[in-house]
């Protein structure tokens, strides 16, 4: 099966490109500090944090390998994401609060202050090696319908896409990474939808005929209710999605950047719903004071778990 790519289609691609790269050099020439690099400048308005995150946790599993297991399968693999509303609740209730009465960047910045060096390089290291081995499984499933398009090689697709996301990332920092996302979460969710209205319109029977056929084949289901954890059962997965769920909210560098903004002044900091990002009172600590070492400043203190 060939498939053509149409001028349009070349047209979106290319402007996408360009959008991703403006984001990325524009974000550089506006950092004037190795903290704006790091953390931005702490007074993103919570839609966008919001849009951002849910950015960040829709990579190519979700929007090209979760499809496919439920056509093969069923819904079972829903249940992961389930588990977000709960895991939600404890980052609000817990970490955000936290990470914010610190001004930690990081789970691992937390574990240097508390448990000495040793036990931030081992957090951080495991951290970064089960996060580089979910990078290659990203990156090789979205290069996977490129190279399908394209007719590109496979190894030459990585390549190209892991150098492009990186330069952009890595030239303009933090603000950078939140703004492409807010982006590519707003792409996914409006393309998303077109996508599923264009399939209603060419079904003759309409939404009718999908519920119709996913339950004749049982494509709804979330899977057994039996307590089996041998088994993927509905308790198995959710359980799984728990812990997914928690490492991303109390370890992912993103996520503890993200809830350690602080709200721009003159307005209440105060605890927001999930998707329109999280705020919470941001103590006194000044950016200087935050540099400080914790055993000298007045100011900065690392909360007790």
């Amino acid at each position: 099966m060939e498939i053509n790519i149409r001028p349009l289609d070349a047209v979106a691609v290319g402007l996408y490109l360009v959008a991703m790269l403006a984001i990325g050099f524009v974000s550089a020439r506006r950092s004037v500090s190795a903290e704006h690099y790091f953390v931005g400048h702490r007074n993103y308005p919570g839609w966008l944090i919001g849009l951002s995150m849910l950015g960040s946790i829709i990579s190519s599993t979700t929007f090209l390998a979760l499809p496919a297991a439920a056509y093969v399968l069923d819904w079972r693999q829903l249940t992961v994401n389930l588990m977000v509303p709960f895991v939600a609740i404890i980052a609000v209730i817990i970490f955000i609060p936290f990470f914010r009465r610190g001004g930690l960047t990081s789970a691992f910045e937390y574990l240097g202050h508390r448990f000495g060096a040793v036990a931030r390089l081992y957090g951080a290291m495991g951290f970064i090696l089960l996060q580089l081995i979910r990078l290659a499984q990203v990156l090789f499933l979205m290069s996977l319908p490129m190279q399908f398009i394209t007719g590109v090689s496979l190894e030459w697709v990585i390549v190209g896409a892991g150098v492009f996301v990186g330069l952009y990332t890595i030239a303009g920092g933090m603000e950078t990474v939140v703004w492409a996302d807010a982006v590519q979460a707003a792409i996914k969710v409006i393309g998303g939808v077109l996508c599923l209205i264009c399939v209603l319109q060419e079904l003759p029977g309409g939404f009718a005929q999908v519920v119709a056929v996913g339950n004749a084949h049982a494509k709804f289901s979330l899977v057994s209710l039996d307590w089996d954890l041998t088994q993927r059962t509905f308790w198995t997965v959710a359980i799984l999605g728990l812990l997914n769920w928690l490492n991303i909210y109390s370890a992912s560098r993103r996520s503890c950047n993200g809830m350690s903004r602080r709200a721009p002044r003159g307005r209440r900091a105060r605890p927001r719903s999930f998707f329109r990002g999280s705020r919470c009172p941001s103590g006194r600590c000044s950016s200087s004071s935050v540099r400080r070492s914790s055993s000298t400043s007045k100011c900065f203190r690392i909360p007790p778990l």
